[in-house]
Parts: structure tokens; sequence; C-alpha cells
């Protein structure tokens, strides 16, 4: 296979001038047959200094052209809007005052869609509906054949537009440079025309007639409107003297010289109000009851009898009428006042009121206070109980005309403490019966005394057939007194041995809880017939435990005394070593603790029965305890024993 290589020739990137001939290089021909002028000028471009333009673009070509961005026409004409303003010339065939009327717009021009819209600006009293003319959009031109463009809007145009034909007569400065940049010769602005009627309306403007309010009763309207003058006093209905003050307000309306007066009716006053209104106004004197109207509000004449003369029953007083009505300066505090044959006395006044007399006669009214005699107590009586029903809903009718739900009656005769709310006192107790089943059973009885109230409650015991549960609910219990009297059981008749009965059973209180005995103590005013000490001693007899004798408590202080001399000598204990053993009370197993980790010089047996000593119900008496053991530890001096 034979294949033939030929000899491509390169095309240079630059045109040479010069060749070679047997390796030498010639000038080549350039077959250039010129005049002088152009060999000159050829010699001069040959040696003339490149400049670095020049120099770059020769060495790595000519630069790429720089390409803008393109932008719709939408965008470009965005928010650019031509403004002119024109006018309209309609024709009005039905006033005598016009035969034309000039209604000026103004016609904006969107150049980002070519819409446009007219506008009206609204002239103050012009009676027509302005605004809007023409809303955006496009329009055809007259000759059918194409929309308005911005080319078609200059300067004493004439437009057809929506069969009304607008004259442009001038533009704002921004249309006018638009027009003129886009080669478009802009008209002179023309001179605004002027409508006739307009002119006229603003030359008579200038000359009104006033009248003076005076003539007329504006001024006194004006001035007087919403102002009323308010009297308080008492009517008198009668020449005897009335068990009651009947309270009435009095009011004078300045802007038509008119009067009111108003009854201050309080509900169950014992009289019918004459025209009785809803609770809408209330004296603000008083605060209380509501208001009926004794005359309503009309102009009084100030004599009536006299005046009722001039005039026949069926006519009323007009303007013309001389007749002589009550007016300010005649309503004085202080003073009876009649008024159309009603007797009214008039105490005081408002603060406006006093203001007014003061700025217009010169006068301060003179404030009255009328007080009403106090009225007796009045004595509620108690029903007695009937036969059926609580005691407690017998009480709610004796105070309220309308049965309600059964309430909890506080004591009526004495004012409890605020620490009597939330205390309550528990006592145990049993049956006092012959009956062996029944002498097992364990009730607790809770006494409430905010109210006075009683609560029973039975305890469950195994084996007696009785579940236990609530005995008697809380109520005031009443003692076994003859009928008629009223006689409930106190706190003071609650205590240990005593006796209380209870849904026809007795009851035999034979224990009391802590917070009782301490009430107990603290009160001594109410339980003057009580001592708490025997009280402990009976509670500690009725569960089989002895109290300790003095000389008991001689032979426990001994013991003490030589198990401390014994263990640590005859020196004094150090009183911060005894550990503190608390206060209200504490348990019997935290005072045991307590004292055996304080590693006193006494054994553990004798600290026991030092402490079972002063234990009742499981709770210790820590003072007790602590003196005990100071002694013991030869504080004698200062502490003193129990």
């Amino acid at each position: 296979m034979y294949c033939s290589l030929k000899r491509v020739e390169l095309k240079p990137r630059f045109s040479r001038t010069l060749s070679y001939s047997k390796g030498v290089a010639v000038a080549q021909d350039l077959g250039f047959r010129g005049t002088a002028k152009e060999a000159l000028r050829l010699l001069d471009s040959q040696n003339a200094v490149l400049n670095d333009e020049r120099l770059a673009e020769l060495t790595y070509g000519p630069k790429r052209p720089v390409i803008e961005k393109f932008e719709p026409h939408y965008l470009k004409m965005d928010s650019k809007v031509l403004c002119f303003d024109g006018y309209i010339r309609e024709t009005v065939s039905d006033s005598p005052a016009e035969t034309y009327r000039i209604r000026y717009l103004k016609l904006y021009y969107y150049l980002e869609n070519d819409t446009l819209r007219v506008v009206e600006p609204e002239t103050p009293n012009s009676m027509l509906f302005q605004g809007r003319l023409l809303k955006r959009g496009q329009y055809m031109h007259p000759c059918r054949t194409r929309n308005y463009t911005w080319k078609d809007l200059n300067i004493g145009k004439d437009l057809h537009l929506a069969g009304r034909d607008i004259h442009l007569y001038d533009c704002d400065t921004w249309t006018k440079q638009f027009l003129v940049d886009a080669g478009l010769e802009v008209g002179e602005p023309e001179q605004k025309p002027s409508d006739p009627y307009t002119e006229m309306r603003r030359a008579t403007e200038g000359r009104r007639e006033h009248r003076r309010l005076e003539e007329s009763g504006l001024l006194h309207f004006f001035r007087n409107d919403g102002k009323v003058l308010r009297f308080f006093g008492i009517w008198k209905s009668g020449d005897s003297p009335q068990p009651f003050v009947r309270s009435i307000v009095l009011k004078y309306y300045l802007v038509d010289d008119s009067l009111s007066v108003n009854e201050n009716y309080i509900p169950n006053a014992g009289w019918d109000s004459i025209r009785a209104t809803t609770l809408t106004f209330r004296d603000v004197e008083s605060g209380a009851g509501m208001f009926s109207a004794i005359i309503g509000r009309q102009k009084v004449a100030l004599d009536r009898n006299k005046e009722i003369a001039k005039l026949p029953c069926y006519l009323d007083p007009s303007d013309m009428d001389t007749v002589a009505w009550i007016k300010p300066e005649h309503l004085k505090t202080g003073e009876d006042m009649q008024i159309l044959g009603k007797t009214f006395f008039l105490c005081k006044s408002d603060e406006f009121t006093t203001h007014y007399y003061k700025e217009h006669f010169g006068i301060d009214i003179p404030q009255i206070e009328v007080m009403e005699k106090p009225k007796p107590a009045v004595f509620k009586a108690i029903v007695p109980p009937f036969d059926f029903g609580k005691n407690e809903e017998t009480l709610q009718d004796c105070f309220h005309p309308y049965s309600k739900p059964p309430k909890r009656i506080p004591h009526q005769f004495s004012t409890k403490p605020a620490e009597f709310m939330n205390t309550i006192l528990r006592f145990a107790a049993v049956l006092d019966t012959a009956r062996e089943t029944e002498r097992i059973r364990k009730f607790v009885i809770s006494f409430f005394m905010e109210d006075d109230t009683l609560k029973i409650h039975e305890e469950p015991v195994r084996n007696t057939g009785f579940d236990g549960g609530t005995f008697l609910a809380r109520c005031r219990l009443k003692k076994g007194t003859p009928r008629g009297k009223e006689v409930f059981y106190e706190p003071q008749d609650l205590y240990v041995g005593a006796k209380l009965e209870a849904s026809g059973h007795t009851f035999v209180i034979t224990d009391a809880d802590l917070l009782a005995l301490k009430f107990m103590d603290n009160h001594p005013e109410i339980y003057t017939d009580i001592n708490v000490e025997d009280e402990k001693k009976l509670i500690n007899i009725a569960k089989g435990k002895k109290e300790l004798t003095h000389d008991s408590k001689m032979r426990l202080l001994a013991d003490l005394r030589n198990a401390a001399i014994m263990n640590y000598g005859c020196h004094i204990y150090p009183a911060e070593a005894i550990p503190d053993l608390g206060s209200n009370l504490p348990s019997k197993d935290n005072v045991l603790e307590r004292l055996f980790c304080a590693n006193l010089p006494i054994s553990q047996p004798l600290l026991t029965e030092l402490v079972d000593a002063f234990t009742f119900e499981g709770r210790t008496r820590a003072d007790d305890v602590r003196a005990f053991l100071l002694v013991a530890l030869g504080h004698t001096k200062e502490h003193p024993l129990p």
C-alpha cells in the first residue's frame, strides 16, 4: 500500500515583508505603486511609536467586545409615568348660572405596558362624582387600527377617550425631558382655562353677609347647651312633721330655662313612688335608691296663680307672651320653694352650680346638711324550732324572706378570734351503757372552735359487728334542756370524764389529744373549773399508767446524779454538750436517739427511764427532761426541777 506525503504550507499569523533568496533575507516587492504622499504616509506609519494599547493588541490580539446585559422593555420602563394636565369642556343646558363647565383632569401614561389612566382631582363643594374618570388600560386610537402610545401625547393635542375629548395643556418637567430625549418637539404650555361658575362662586365668597346671633336664640343655645344646675333638698309633703325624709334632686336646664324634680326613692321606704323608673340614675350624695319623677322637665311660672289668669287653660304660652318664668336667680338654698303646688326645701348644690352662682351672681351658696333622726333598731324575733327539720333551717327562715339552703350559722354572742378558725379539739369517748358489747366501741369527738359545731366519728373495732364511720354529722349539738331553751354544747363542756348526750346515747370522754390539752392550758379563761394537770392524771389512770410522785422523782434524780459522778466525776458537765431535744413535744424515739448519740455520762437504761417518766401518748416533754439532766449533771441553781 502506498501513501504520498504532501507538504502543507502553514499560514503565518502575521504577513511577512521579507523573503529568503539563497539564504539571504531580501525585501519583497509589495507591488505598491502609489504617489509620493502615499509613500510618505506609509513611512510615517511604519516609523511611528506604538502606544501601550496598540502593543497589547498586536501581542495578545484585539479585546473581546463587552456585551451589555439584556433588560426587557417593561423592566427598563418600570415606575416611569408620563403626567399631563388636561381638561374637558362640558355643556350645561339646565342651569341658568352657567352654559358650560370646565373639568380639570390628570392623565397618567405608564411606559411599562403602554396603559393610561385619567383622574379628576376633587373640587370642594362641586357636587360632582370626581376621582377616577377612566381606569388604567389601553384605549383605541380614533384611527381604529392601533392603541394610543406615548408618541400621541403632546401639549396642545386633543385625545378622544371613551366618548370624551380631552385637551392637554401642560405636563410636568420629567415628561417634557423624556419627550425631548426621544426626539419629539414639545409644544409650549398653554394657559389654564377658567371655569365661569367657579370664578363666580369665588367672587361671592369674599363678601358674605353675617347675621348677629343675638337676634336669634342660637347664641343662648351654644353657650348653655349641656349645662345643668343641680340642687339637693327634701320634699315637704304636708304641714305635719314626717317621720322620714324624702330626698329630691332639682335640675335646672340653662339651655331652655326648664326644670325637673326627681325623688330619690329608696326601696322599702314605706310609700309608693310616683312613677318608678329603672335603676339608671343614682343620687351621688346618698348612693342608694332609684329616682322617680315628681315634676317632669318643663318651664315653670314663678307665680302660677298670677300667670294662669292671663292665658286660657287650653293655650300654651308662646314667646310673645310676657310670662315670668323661674330663673336661676330664684333658686336659693335654705328657703322653701313652691313649684306646681309642692313645697321643696333646697339644702345644697353640686360643684358646678356653686361655681356658676359665684361667677355670674357673685354669691356663695350655703350648704345645709339635713340629718334624719336615727331609727330604732329592728328586733328580729327568733321563731322556736319546729318538730321537724333542723334548727339551722328555722333560723335561716327568720333571717331571709325566702328559703335558702341551710348554712352554718356562726356564733352570735361572741366574736371568735383568728386563732379559733382552724382549731379542732379531739377527744376519745366510749358509750356509757351496761351492755358489754357496746362498751368496747370507740368514738372520736371533734369540736370545731370556729362555729362551736361538733362531730362524732366511730372507729372500726374488729369482731364487734360495727363497721365504724360517721356517727353524728357536723352540727351544733343541743343539750337535753326543756323545749324553748336553746342551750348548745360549748368548749368548756368537753373534758376528760365529762358526759355528752347525742342521738339518744350517752358518751363518756376518756382521753384528749395533745392539742386539746395545750388549748386548755393556754386558755384558762374558757376552762375556769378545769385543771390540765388533773386531766393528765385522769388520762394516765384511764390508761393504767401511774403518775410519778415526788419521792419517785427524787429517787430517779439520785440515780442519774450517781451515774454522772461515777462516769465523769464531781465536776460540772458542760451544758453545751447536752443535746437540743427540740420543742413542741417531740416524739419519744427522737429524744432517745439524740440522748444516746450525745455520749452522756449516764447509762442508756437510766436515760430510757427518764424519758418514759415524761412521755405521754408517744410525745415527750423535752423541757422537763432537759431540766432533769441539767440538775443531774451539776447545774442545780440555774435549772430548778419541774
